[in-house]
């Protein structure tokens, strides 16, 4: 996926309503993520061999530390009635077309 015409790597979503005075600053946070990853290691072709490849290979797990996104938004009222430019991200396509 592509977003602005940078790919997407990953993508996290929180969603709150506040009451916030101009200048103060509001934190989001508490978006967070684990992650584990499994690698297995190998001797080519002895590592294949049906009951006797577990001798040629290793399986190692690792957690990676957790990782979570704060957010710090100060929010600053815009006077003089001209209208406000917002964006929109791009539609998502339905995977497979």
């Amino acid at each position: 996926m592509v977003f602005g015409g940078v790919p997407v790597i990953s993508k996290r979503r929180a969603e709150t309503e506040v009451i916030v005075k101009e200048g103060e600053i509001l934190v989001i946070g508490g978006v967070g993520q684990n992650t584990t990853s499994e690698t297995i290691t190998k001797v080519p072709l002895l590592g294949d061999i049906p009951d006797l490849g577990w001798l040629f290979k290793r399986k190692t797990t690792e957690v990676n530390p957790n990782r979570e996104m704060v957010v710090f938004i100060t929010p600053s009222l815009i006077k003089g009635g001209a209208p406000v430019q917002t964006t929109k991200p791009p539609a998502e396509k339905p995977k497979g077309s």
